[in-house]
C-alpha cells in the first residue's frame, strides 16, 4: 500500500515541479544565448537582463515553492479535510507520514539538481572542461589530508545531506502534527514549530557541548587528525538521524492515538 500511496503523491506533486524545472532550463538555455551573442545593444541588453532576473527568480522561487509543496500536501491532506478520506483509507499513520517524506525528500533532491544543471548550462564553456583535471586533484588532496579517503567522504557528505533533508521535513512534519492538537490548527503549527525549534536548539546544544569537552584536546592543539573530521559528520549525522525519529514518532503517536480533525 505504500507504493501506492507513493505512486499518487508523486504523480500530484510532479504537475507542480516537472513545469517548473522546464521553464528553468529554457530560461537557462535563453540566458546561455544571450550570452554567446555578446552584443553591445541596448536593446538586447535590457532583454538579456529581463531573462537573467527571470531565471533568478524562477530558480529562488523553486526552492519556495518547494518548501510551501513540503508543507501544504501535509497539512491538507492529513490535517484539514482531506484528513477524512486519508484516514479512512487501509494503511497505517505512518504509512501516510512515510509516503509523503519519501516525495518531499525526493523532491528537495531533484529541485537542487535542476538548478544546479541549469546553472551549468550557462557556465559551460570550451576551455572549461580543461580545467576540471587540476580542480579535481586538488579537492583530492585536500579530502586525503583531512578526511584520508575521497569515496569516505563523499558517502560522508552524501549521508549528512541526505539525513538532514529528511530531519528538516520531518520537523516540519511534526509542528504540523502538533498544530492538529488545536481548534486553530495553522496558529497551532507555528506554535509547534516554535516547540521543536527550542528542543532541537537545546538538544544540539547539548551533543555539541559533550564532544566539545570529551575532544577540547584536538581543539586545544589546533591540529585536526585523520579521524577528527570524520567524527564531526558522524556526531552530525547521528544528531538529524535522533532530532527526525523523534519528529516522525510524535507524527505518528498525535495521528494514531490523538487525531483531531474536527
Amino acid at each position: 500500500m505504500l507504493g501506492k500511496l507513493l505512486k499518487y503523491e508523486i504523480k500530484a506533486t510532479a504537475r507542480t515541479f516537472l513545469p517548473l524545472y522546464a521553464a528553468l532550463i529554457v530560461f537557462a538555455a535563453i540566458n546561455k544565448l544571450f550570452f554567446a551573442i555578446n552584443s553591445d545593444s541596448t536593446f538586447i541588453s535590457i532583454i538579456s537582463g529581463i531573462f537573467m532576473a527571470g531565471y533568478v527568480l524562477l530558480a529562488i522561487g523553486i526552492f519556495v515553492i518547494t518548501l510551501i509543496v513540503i508543507l501544504q500536501r501535509f497539512y491538507k491532506n492529513l490535517v484539514k479535510e482531506e484528513g477524512y478520506l486519508m484516514f479512512t483509507l487501509p494503511v497505517k499513520p505512518w504509512e501516510l507520514i512515510t509516503s509523503k517524506l519519501i516525495t518531499s525528500v525526493m523532491w528537495s533532491f531533484v529541485s537542487t539538481i535542476a538548478v544546479m544543471i541549469s546553472v551549468f548550462i550557462m557556465a559551460i564553456s570550451k576551455g572549461m572542461f580543461s580545467e576540471f583535471p587540476e580542480a579535481i586533484q586538488n579537492i583530492n588532496e585536500f579530502i586525503v589530508q583531512y578526511f584520508g579517503s575521497t569515496g569516505v567522504f563523499w558517502l560522508e557528505l552524501f549521508l549528512m545531506i541526505l539525513v538532514s533533508t529528511i530531519a528538516g521535513v520531518l520537523i516540519f512534519y511534526g509542528a504540523i502534527s502538533i498544530g492538529s492538537l488545536f481548534k486553530n490548527k495553522l496558529l497551532g503549527s507555528f506554535v509547534g514549530y516554535i516547540i521543536l525549534y527550542l528542543a532541537t536548539q537545546l538538544i544540539s546544544t547539548i551533543v555539541i557541548t559533550i564532544f566539545g569537552v570529551s575532544n577540547a584536546q584536538y581543539f586545544e592543539n589546533m591540529v585536526i587528525p585523520d579521524q577528527f573530521p570524520q567524527l564531526v559528520f558522524w556526531v552530525a549525522i547521528g544528531l538529524c538521524a535522533l532530532l527526525g525519529a523523534g519528529c516522525f514518532v510524535l507524527s505518528n503517536y498525535i495521528f494514531k492515538k490523538r487525531l483531531n480533525l474536527e
